[in-house]
């Protein structure tokens, strides 16, 4: 049916009279609001520019912390070398160098220096370019004067333990050391210097923050920044109190020719929070003063162009008052049947037309969501395209207990060096495609793919959470792996391929189960130590020579064995962890070991 109007009821004389009050009105206040928003927009330019500089800050002080902790772990790792500390103490150059140049060039340290126990340099590696022989050996610094380093030689500790960092005086701008003990039982045989020369240090920063960084010392001099050849001037004593006080974080404003730009002042904190200098974080200001006044005539401008058409179109409105709805009803029809392709023309702007609008996109969003509905399960499993579209898209997650598998191909990277990439890529598929079948086998969510890796989920999909049920669903899923990589390498070998091996790691705990990432992009995952425990679990199957490990808390979530061959490989330390995890290997199943 479609509806027909009264043309005697639709004057031009009575559409004027009705509605040019309005069309007037609305005119009067849309340049009114319009007006007011643009001002308002150019006030809170300056405002989300202060808070995005006050961000970059932040961005760069946890990089600093990044950069010491990584350089803290570079000295542990030295110092506990087993041989070093006798070699260090007999003064054995070849032999220090012969322990310590294979971590030095394999980590690409930057610069390492060894010293004894009175502080006299015995070994020093200075990296000068890329490639495992771009090191010096030479001693550039007299390291024993630089008061960090005697407080390492004299033993002393502060809060955070036996490490200090400073800048030494190397170079130009310096370097940032980590320095660390050397001990021979219960005695100090020496000390060791790991270090970043400063132009690193900042061109990393920069790298991180998006942002210009300039480090300054004690006296407010700048040591060396990424502004360019041309220094920032140095910054006021009150400046550089407020900022190493941590009092506020004065701003102030640099020039360079025509470049402008905003510096933020934070303290450059070190171990025990002491303070060896300033930061500064510049952002360019460049066109951020205009802003708001171009903002207020672009907009204004849109809005006289709008108002224009508003009245043109109110003008007309009353020759479009009504539509034929029969095509809406025919077409909502089809629509229920199944018929997606649908798309109406919108011949009108008034309240029909927007309800056609709002019909297309309606039937838009249909043909869109079924497109996301394929796409995503292309991308992740059934059930995790389920769990993302039947849920809000919030990035708050949910705490679920879940068993986390983590399985890695061992010597990947020897492997990806020696073969061809093709043939690579052609085993990473079989490798996938076993890990894949045997968790769809079992229940198991392949969250990541990374690389030579995979992480798995168990217990995700359960609406009655079972860590019991998750855990020996997980284990199924390593003997079929384990079962189903022996069969490749069978076939491997007959063919004069390499074999290759296999390491799995498996935990259970309370993980953050959701959407992660940006409201632009998110992607679906688990969160929490748990997860990382996995990882480091099957870490350990290298060393302890076992293909599936599963830790503790799996093993108690198993309540009972069930014919399952466990064997307790007792606790062991891994890394990031403080206390040691309690290991078992999983051998497969007692009828298994009885018929062999």
């Amino acid at each position: 049916m479609v509806l027909r109007r009264n043309s005697a009821s639709l004057q031009p004389g009575l559409r004027f009279k009705i509605t040019a009050p309005y069309l007037f009105l609305t005119l009067a206040l849309v340049l009114a609001t319009v007006y007011l928003l643009a001002r308002a927009e150019a006030n809170s330019l300056a405002s989300t520019f202060n808070r995005q500089l006050r961000d970059t800050g932040q961005r760069v002080a946890d990089a600093s912390v990044r950069q010491e902790q990584d350089q803290l772990t570079a000295v542990r790792a030295i110092a506990n070398i087993a041989g070093l500390a006798d070699a260090l103490l007999t003064s054995n150059r070849s032999q220090i160098g012969e322990l310590v140049a294979p971590y030095v060039i394999n980590e690409q340290i930057e610069r390492v220096v060894l010293l004894n126990a009175q502080g006299r340099p015995r070994y020093a590696m200075q990296q000068t370019g890329a490639g495992p022989t771009s090191y010096t050996y030479e001693f550039v610094a007299d390291y024993q004067r630089w008061p960090f380093v005697r407080s390492v030689l004299n033993g002393e500790r502060d809060a955070r333990g036996d490490k200090f960092v400073g800048i030494g005086e190397e170079g130009e701008a310096g370097v940032l050391y980590t320095v660390g003990p050397v001990f021979r039982g219960d005695e100090q045989v020496g000390a060791v210097l790991v270090g970043t020369s400063m132009p690193k240090v900042v061109a990393r920063w920069r790298e991180l923050s998006i942002a210009d960084v300039t480090i300054y010392d004690p006296q407010g001099q700048p040591l060396v920044t990424s502004l360019g050849d041309q220094k920032p001037p140095a910054l006021a004593s009150e400046q550089y109190t407020a900022a190493t006080t941590m009092t506020g974080a004065p701003q102030r404003a640099l020039s360079f020719g025509s470049r402008n730009y905003a510096e933020i002042a934070i303290p450059f904190l070190t171990r025990g929070d002491q303070v060896i200098g300033v930061i500064g974080v510049a952002l360019p200001t460049t066109g951020i003063s205009s802003r708001g006044d171009s903002a207020a005539r672009v907009i204004l401008a849109m809005s006289l162009i709008g108002s224009i058409a508003i009245v043109l179109i109110g003008i007309l409105l009353a020759r479009f008052i009504t539509r034929p709805i029969s095509t809406l009803v025919s077409a909502s029809q089809a629509v229920a049947q199944g018929n997606l392709s649908l798309q109406l023309p919108v011949r009108s702007r008034d309240e029909l037309g927007d309800l056609t609008d709002a019909f297309n996109d309606m039937v838009s969003g249909l043909r869109e969501r079924e497109r996301i509905r394929d796409i995503l399960g292309r991308f992740v499993s059934p059930a995790v395209a389920e769990l993302v579209l039947r849920r809000p898209l919030d990035l708050s997650g949910e705490l679920r207990t879940l068993t986390i598998m983590f399985t890695d191909i061992r010597d990947f990277t020897t492997m990806a060096e020696e073969q061809d990439p093709a043939d690579v890529v052609q085993t990473l598929n079989q490798y996938f495609r076993i890990v894949a079948h045997a968790a769809e086998q079992h229940g198991g969510l392949i969250n990541k793919f990374g690389g030579d890796s995979t992480l798995v989920l168990f217990g995700l999909t359960d609406t009655d959470p079972n860590p019991c049920r998750s855990a020996r669903a997980a284990i199924d899923t390593a003997l079929l792996i384990d079962r189903e990589i022996a069969r490749l390498n069978e076939s491997r070998v007959a063919e004069g391929i390499e074999p290759i091996m296999v390491g799995i790691g498996i935990n259970t705990g309370p993980v953050i189960a959701g959407l992660v990432g940006t409201e632009q992009r998110m992607e679906y995952t688990a969160i929490g130590d748990p997860v990382n425990l996995s990882a480091r679990v099957q870490a350990l199957t290298r060393s302890l020579n076992r293909t599936i490990l599963i830790s503790g808390e799996t093993y108690r979530a198993l309540e009972q064995l069930d014919h399952l061959h466990a064997e307790d490989l007792g606790q062991h330390h891994v890394k990031g962890k403080h206390q040691e995890v309690q290991v078992y290997a999983i051998c497969g199943l007692e009828k298994e070991h009885a018929s062999s």
